[in-house]
């Protein structure tokens, strides 16, 4: 997002295949593909476990509060929903963080999307 004389330009397209695509065309594409391989997984829960494979692939991911020693030694493991959509991301070349900022801009009100799509 860039700010000139008062006009804020955000830029709401992403590479695909060396080509610029809106990002909520990525995201839906994405979704789409997840949920050909998990069906039984409702699209809300997407964004919480890109939430926990984006800590687990930065060796974050691990029971308790982050202030005690003690529970950083204490690593948690990926379910196995989650285990495949990181195998999907890694097969797809998606970055397990960059794909959780895409899926939280993507969670705006439909007004709001409507105004960028356009």
């Amino acid at each position: 997002m860039s700010k000139i004389n008062n006009h804020v330009f955000i830029n709401k397209n992403v590479r695909y295949k060396n080509k610029k695509v809106p990002i909520f065309d990525r995201i839906n594409r994405i979704k789409t593909d997840l949920k050909a391989l998990i069906p039984e997984v409702e699209e809300d829960r997407f964004l919480s476990m890109l939430s926990h494979i984006r800590n687990f692939s930065y060796g974050k991911l691990h029971y308790g509060r982050r202030t005690i020693p003690e529970n950083l030694t204490r690593k948690r493991e990926l379910t196995t929903n989650e285990k495949i959509v990181f195998d999907y991301m890694l097969k797809n070349k998606l970055n397990p963080s960059t794909t959780y900022r895409w899926f939280v801009a993507c969670r705006l009100p439909a007004d709001v999307k409507d105004k960028l799509q356009k």
